[in-house]
């Protein structure tokens, strides 16, 4: 396991994990199946995702090469298959939804690997990440140190903004009491989020709302010298 220097507790990054393992094909149902219409927390998670994969369709080159972090059963691939063909590699720590990714997408350039956002490391040459909903659980910060993470041109993420909220606060209770945690989902302010990707090279673009609650998503860039 990769030591973790920042201020985090390796126990609850412990039960964050399990917690997703056991927890993510029943989330994503909530969320993206037809009865999720029906729930009112569903609203924002959908209208991030419809963001987040028109922005990429907007930026996307023929020659770019896309990682998702924390990409469940493929979701975001759904939303992008009718609009453009992409190079990509999804990675998440839950196998379950990984098994089904895998079935629903086998092309070869499709490709998904079950490891740990934080240890993966690679000598391949991504063009740009999309995290969303990865921020909330780890800390930005910390998320890139790692080098894969901040060579790449293209950034498309989420977080959640400090201010109080009755929709995140009702929608996180249960997941705060089985992590053991109240600090989560970690929260920001726009300037504190945005200067900290400042700070390895990027520069955003444009960021909006998502429906309902405090969060928000955010298109970086970065110039990359060869």
């Amino acid at each position: 396991m990769a030591k973790y220097t920042i201020d985090e507790n390796p126990r609850t990054l412990k039960n964050i994990r399990t917690y997703w393992q056991d927890n993510i094909l029943t989330w994503e149902n909530s969320r993206y199946s037809i009865s999720s219409y029906l729930n009112p927390f569903s609203f924002p998670i959908r209208k991030r995702l419809k963001i987040g994969s028109r922005w990429l369709i907007d930026n996307h080159n023929v020659a770019d090469h896309w990682l998702e972090l924390g990409c469940g059963s493929g979701r975001l691939l759904q939303s992008l298959q009718k609009s453009i063909k992409i190079n990509y590699l999804g990675i998440d720590f839950a196998d379950s939804a990984l098994q089904i990714a895998r079935k629903k997408y086998p092309a070869t350039e499709i490709q998904f690997i079950n490891t740990d956002i934080l240890e993966f490391r690679t000598s391949h040459s991504y063009t740009g990440i999309i995290a969303l909903g990865v921020a909330d659980w780890i800390p930005l910060s910390l998320l890139m140190q790692n080098p894969t993470y901040t060579s790449v041109s293209k950034v498309i993420i989420s977080f959640n903004q400090k201010k109080s909220d009755f929709v995140y606060d009702f929608y996180h209770r249960y997941f705060r009491k089985a992590v053991g945690q109240r600090d989560y989902p970690i929260r920001y302010s726009q300037k504190e989020f945005v200067t900290e990707m400042n700070s390895h090279g990027f520069k955003l673009q444009k960021i909006s709302g998502h429906g309902l609650g405090s969060g928000k998503i955010a298109f970086f860039t970065k110039e990359i010298r060869s």
